[in-house]
């Protein structure tokens, strides 16, 4: 058994299901369960599934990071472009014209106006409560306590974990 790839695949499993993670792997469930049991005896194959999640912890914030971030700019962006249409629609309503090819009243372009302002704001506030949720997440301590000491040959054999971390991990 290579210690290494049965805790990687273990610590995969915290974010699939054992099927999955067999599948995509090429091994069994069987296999998985077995590694899931061997870590409450083997201690050097426990501290490895904990590094290797703190990898995976690690890998899964930065890629958190990076959507919060666009999902920012787009935002941004949707914010200038419902900005440019409302001044659009109440400076010069006869670029958008109704079905009869008709301009908009100016009880309707402050109507549009509004609506868009509305709808907006409506995102902007969802947006907002999904990167306060994003920042809360962010915020939680991912490490465990245990630090990235891969070098060239790959995580330390043992060390790195504590017997916490080992409880936590087995069950």
């Amino acid at each position: 058994m290579n210690k290494h790839r049965a805790a990687r695949i273990l610590a995969e499993v915290t974010v699939c299901t054992d099927t999955e993670a067999a599948r995509r792997f090429g091994v069994t469930t069987q296999s998985i369960g077995g590694w899931r049991k061997r870590m409450k005896t083997d201690a050097e194959l426990a501290d490895l599934y904990v590094h290797y999640l703190a990898l995976l912890d690690g890998r899964w914030r930065r890629e958190l990071e990076d959507v919060a971030i666009q999902a920012a700019r787009d935002l941004r962006d949707l914010q200038v472009r419902t900005h440019a249409l409302v001044m659009g629609v109440l400076d010069h309503p006869e670029e958008h014209l109704d079905e009869h090819g008709q301009p908009p009243t100016a009880q309707d372009r402050v109507r549009l106006a509004q609506g868009a302002m509305a709808e907006l704001r409506q995102t902007l506030e969802k947006s907002a409560e999904l990167l306060t949720h994003y920042a809360a997440i962010v915020a939680e301590p991912g490490d465990r306590g245990v630090t990235d000491t891969t070098g060239a040959d790959g995580p330390p054999q043992t060390g790195g974990a504590t017997s916490a971390d080992r409880s936590s991990a087995i069950n």
